[in-house]
């Protein structure tokens, strides 16, 4: 897991206020290392300070949300490991930045997914050496098992775009080079309830932004014309014609019921869906396969439809919300009830 304020969160979390909350199993997987690798994003100066004067830009907050132009690794410049041939290292990533989706890799090794966003998977998933997603807020752990040489390095690739960095370096140690492990068997599950018959559809159709503006809103009770929500309110977003937290939940669930909840992006932007107190199950994909596990953020491309179920078992009031954190203060915010 990692944590970040609530107040004001895209400015608070563009100036380095997050950080990782690990909560250990009780039975660990078996690895000679464990690791937290925590990535964020930072928009600064070339005087190397924050660029304090874009927060709130009127532009990232219609667009892709705010980018910075260095990413570091746990604070620092890149993060390095030293160990010997054959070890086996569990990685923990975390995508911290404002809005900025990463491709995540390990030049010349396989990664196996063991957990994603604090929940373990049901089985091993082998991710192959291609780059994996990490939306914003999105978690994955990783299992590397090192081999090559004593003094071969690799490094630890992140992706955005075009754009290529490296994150960290892993050198493998001039050490006694460790047996072959066993295969990886999985965590234990976590009381997370498995979805059954869904007793409900609930939609979240996203819209405005750049390029699909809004034409109009609901904002604080008041239909608005979308001129008058962005220059007046910088509001660019929509929940189901609403922009900003509602005074009404978008539904209301008795404890134990099964939510499907089908998030439609109309937009010309992807967005990451979090959902709060909860984790759900992807059930149906517009494009591309369903992404294994229990999560609680989901990316949602372009005019794409993504289906998630999940039992609301957490009473309380909850949001829903984008973690591309300009778009949630722009608008793309409401919130459920668990009687």
């Amino acid at each position: 897991y990692w944590y970040h304020p609530h107040s004001r969160t895209w400015e608070q979390v563009a100036r380095g206020l997050s950080g990782p909350l690990i909560i250990e199993e009780d039975e660990p997987v078996d690895v000679d290392g464990d690791h937290v690798l925590h990535l964020t994003d930072w928009r600064v100066r070339d005087d190397g300070n924050i660029d304090i004067g874009s927060l709130g830009a009127p532009m990232d907050w219609s667009h892709a949300g705010r980018m910075g132009n260095i990413l570091t690794t746990n604070g620092q410049p890149e993060w390095s490991l030293s160990a010997a041939p054959g070890t086996r290292h569990r990685l923990r990533f975390i995508n911290a930045c404002n809005a900025r989706i990463l491709g995540v890799s390990v030049k010349g090794h396989r990664l196996t997914a063991i957990a994603v966003d604090g929940q373990p998977l049901a089985s091993p998933l082998d991710l192959g050496t291609d780059p994996f997603t990490l939306a914003p807020a999105q978690r994955v752990d990783v299992v590397l098992d090192l081999t090559g040489k004593p003094g071969d390095r690799t490094d630890v690739i992140v992706t955005s775009g075009n754009a290529e960095v490296v994150a960290g370096t892993v050198t493998v140690a001039d050490a006694p080079s460790r047996p072959v492990r066993d295969t990886l068997l999985p965590l234990p599950a976590n009381a997370v309830a498995t979805p059954g018959k869904t007793t409900r559809d609930i939609l979240l159709a996203m819209d405005g932004g750049a390029m699909s503006w809004l034409s109009e809103a609901t904002y604080k009770g008041q239909l608005l014309d979308g001129r008058t929500l962005a220059q007046d309110h910088n509001m660019f977003w929509a929940f189901n014609g609403v922009a900003g937290m509602p005074d009404e939940p978008l539904f209301t669930a008795k404890r134990g019921e099964t939510i499907r909840l089908d998030m439609r992006n109309n937009t010309a932007w992807p967005h990451a869906i979090h959902f709060h107190g909860h984790h759900g199950v992807e059930v149906a994909r517009m494009r591309g396969r369903l992404q294994p596990g229990f999560r609680d953020t989901v990316l949602v491309d372009v005019d794409e439809t993504v289906s998630v179920a999940f039992v609301a078992d957490n009473p309380g009031k909850w949001m829903i919300h984008c973690h591309m954190l300009e778009h949630q203060a722009a608008g793309m915010a409401t919130w459920f009830a668990v009687a």
